[in-house]
């Protein structure tokens, strides 16, 4: 967007937490990031806003929006698929547009205006020739990359794989991240034949490309407490939710192990072929195609009042 001349009144790195521990140890922090971005809003005086995500952050700010009369759209609105009886009233009458068709239900109860037209994020990456890599993705956010990378790197140095492991990040930087090479998902993800990964668009991402993924995470004790009896109780993981299956097998507990992970890493790996055969619904599922020209001809008409 910035490449095309749009001006930022914010970064997004700057409200990039995932979890109640992370965003309590920023609170200050995020507190007046916050407050400066609403102002930043204020005094740019929008004729219309397009939220995209991040519903802690645009939650707020769509209600300062709508007292003020200004059009919103929000583009991946809240998860309320994800946990249980959440409302969200500040989506009541709000256009907004899900990524995925099972989202329209929670949406619908919270009486917003959902519209779902497609998921917006392109043809899949073509697959290489050569599938060779064993990629890991511990999360872009640096609390959970931190809290995860470790943990990965452990459970596939426990495997006998004909495979090369390597970390994923959307900005890699040169060199290694604990002593395994780091490359961005255009580079790893057509190449690769296995993975392991935090839930989240980069498992979206395999599955258009095939790849067997094991889903894992290891949350905070103090976030799995606040989430305990609030969290909805299906799949979590993105391609397991959309085709109604637990395709990609899903690991999450305080207690787990690098030889949890290793042990169901090495089942993936004899499931490979299975797990590719019951991957080839997902595409038609999708719907991708022309989504990003449907989604820009809805925002134009709400935000120029037609």
């Amino acid at each position: 967007m910035e490449g095309v001349g749009v001006r930022p009144l914010a970064h997004a790195e700057d409200f990039s937490h995932v979890g109640w521990v992370s965003v309590l140890r920023s609170l200050p922090w995020l507190a007046w990031k916050a407050w400066s971005y609403f102002r930043a809003v204020e005094e740019f005086d929008p004729r219309g806003a397009v939220l995209v995500d991040a519903p802690g952050l645009h939650g707020p700010l769509a209600r300062r929006l709508k007292r003020r009369g200004v059009p919103v759209v929000w583009v991946a609105p809240p998860q309320l698929w994800a946990w249980k009886n959440r409302s969200a009233p500040v989506l009541d009458g709000m256009r907004v547009h899900p990524m995925h068709s099972f989202e329209m239900e929670s949406l619908r109860r919270t009486h917003a205006d959902a519209r779902w037209l497609g998921f917006p994020g392109g043809p899949a990456l073509e697959p290489a020739h050569v599938r060779d890599l064993l990629v890991l993705l511990p999360g872009s956010r640096p609390g959970w990359r931190d809290l995860h990378r470790t943990l990965f790197r452990e459970a596939v140095q426990q495997l006998d794989l004909p495979l090369r492991p390597v970390f994923v990040h959307p900005t890699p930087r040169q060199g290694l991240e604990l002593g395994l090479e780091c490359m961005s998902p255009q580079e790893a993800f057509p190449r690769a034949a296995l993975a392991l990964s935090m839930p989240g668009t980069g498992a979206l991402e395999l599955a258009r490309l095939g790849v067997p993924t094991l889903l894992a995470a290891r949350p905070h004790r103090a976030d799995a407490w606040f989430a305990q009896g609030r969290l909805d109780s299906g799949f979590k993981g993105l391609p397991n939710r959309i085709l109604g299956a637990e395709v990609f097998p899903e690991r999450f507990s305080c207690d787990l192990t690098s030889a949890d992970l290793a042990v169901s890493l090495q089942d993936l790996w004899g499931r490979a072929r299975e797990t590719r055969e019951l991957l080839a619904p997902l595409e038609d599922l999708l719907w991708a195609r022309d989504a990003q020209r449907r989604i820009a001809q809805s925002v134009s008409e709400i935000v120029r009042g037609g």
